[in-house]
């Protein structure tokens, strides 16, 4: 995964990751590449303990619309942030792409009318609770940052979220 290659190869950090300054002075690639850098080594593992088995099971249901989804979750979430929070000067983290990826799973499976819907709403219900919780809160709630400096971004979870059900909304029934 490439994100595990950025966090092997730090000197390439500063170019990627989501810079709001590199970003107004036209770096666009920061828009999707910022989720690629990670803070400390639990912060890459918690990200890929949910983005990995949620991108997966994603995939094998609804692969087309899984790999738009990872194609336009990224900047669509560094969009919100650069809106939603005028005064965040950096972000990094697969955080956003995972809830993006977990609530797009459970919106999907909802719509495919199984018996499971109970635990599929338990999911979403989980993810909200997490982001009220990390709202209220300056720390993670597993994740941790190898600096003190390094906060949260529950906007990014939110994005993530909400770009999801969007995406999870058109569903082709060919």
């Amino acid at each position: 995964m490439v994100a595990v290659g950025v966090f092997l190869v730090p000197a390439w950090a500063p170019t990627l990751l989501y810079d709001r300054a590199g970003i107004v002075r036209g770096e666009w690639w920061r828009l999707w590449s910022g989720h690629l850098v990670h803070f400390g080594p639990a912060h890459l593992a918690w990200n890929l303990a949910v983005l990995l088995p949620a991108g997966l099971w994603a995939e094998r249901i609804a692969a087309s619309r899984t790999r738009l989804l990872l194609a336009l979750a990224p900047p669509a979430m560094a969009i919100v942030l650069l809106i939603g929070l005028p005064d965040l000067a950096r972000y990094g983290g697969l955080s956003g792409l995972a809830s993006a990826l977990l609530a797009f799973l459970a919106c999907t499976q909802l719509g495919r009318a199984k018996g499971d819907s109970w635990f599929w709403w338990s999911v979403l219900g989980l993810l909200l609770g997490k982001i009220g919780a990390e709202i209220s809160s300056v720390h993670p709630l597993f994740a941790r940052f190898a600096t003190d400096d390094v906060r949260p971004v529950p906007l990014a979870h939110a994005a993530g979220l909400g770009v999801a059900v969007l995406m999870a909304l058109p569903r082709s029934h060919a």
